[in-house]
């Protein structure tokens, strides 16, 4: 029994040694990181937009003689704050870069763009208490169209091929309004009388989401859930003349009676996001 065990064991040591002579296995390195290098992919969303609206409302009177002195006198009669929400589906592209650190930790940056608009309409009636005497009424359009931003992501990969990241960022969209409104004095129609503004605005953007490559390390899907609060698109003032009545005598001034009006829109963004995204560029890190 012992020389079994001693045979047994000399012949180990002969194996061992000839590997020891002829040189060990290669060692076997990790796979690279299959979210390193650059990556460009489609986008498609769905933008869940809540839209807000300030309306403003001055009466003005124009060249009331008061004391043989022409005088225009303006007065605010009403404010609305108004809102409504849109869902819309949005298109667009995405491109790239990160670096695992430690197999374990990411950190990139992204570019990317949509395309769509959302809009919502509110439309108000004023000064319901002189209903049939003077009607007056007015609608509101607010709007976002496509949107452009650039975002930080650090990330964890919860397995090699699946990572789990924030959304930092900044992006831009071109907030508009249009405001219309209508005037009927004793069922004599007045207007309509249209404006609108435009502004491009910037919001901080902020989301996470989940990146998993589904074909090997060169093609990826991930979903991720983003929120940007804009800023405020101004529209011009508009004028609505509804009593126009020039006394005809030489130097005299027209008497007018009407509204003026302005509108502000500002958006809230939330969007749910999947991408579809093709990896290269790895050996040039």
């Amino acid at each position: 029994m012992n020389k079994k065990l001693i045979c047994t064991a000399a012949v180990a040591a002969l194996f061992s040694a000839s590997a020891v002579f002829a040189g060990a296995p290669d060692t076997v390195m990790p796979a690279p990181n299959a979210f390193d290098g650059f990556y460009l992919g489609a986008t498609g969303s769905f933008h869940h937009t809540s839209f807000t609206t300030k309306n403003n409302t001055d009466l003005f009177l124009n060249n009331v003689p008061v004391l043989d002195l022409p005088l225009t006198v303006t007065a605010p009669i009403l404010t609305q704050n108004n809102g409504g929400d849109s869902t819309d589906l949005f298109g667009g592209f995405q491109g790239g870069f990160g670096k695992t650190f430690n197999h374990r930790w990411y950190a990139g940056v992204v570019g990317f763009a949509e395309f769509g608009d959302a809009s919502q309409t509110s439309t108000t009636v004023l000064l319901p208490t002189l209903a049939g005497i003077l009607d007056v009424s007015r609608s509101t359009k607010a709007s976002v169209s496509s949107d452009y931003g650039v975002a930080f992501k650090p990330g964890v990969l919860l397995s090699p091929t699946t990572l789990a990241y924030a959304k930092l960022g900044a992006v831009w969209a071109n907030i508009k309004v249009n405001d219309d409104v209508t005037a009927a004095l004793l069922g004599i129609n007045f207007g309509p009388a249209p404006t609108s503004g435009s502004s491009t605005e910037v919001a901080f953007l902020w989301g996470f989401g989940v990146e998993q490559f589904i074909y090997q390390d060169v093609l990826s899907l991930n979903v991720e859930y983003t929120f940007a609060d804009f800023g405020s698109a101004n529209a011009d003032q508009g004028t609505l003349v509804i009593v126009d009545n020039p006394v005809v005598t030489t130097g005299q001034q027209p008497q007018q009676i009407g509204l003026n009006f302005n509108s502000s829109a500002s958006a809230k963004i939330s969007a749910l996001t999947a991408g579809l995204n093709v990896h290269f560029g790895r050996d040039w890190l």
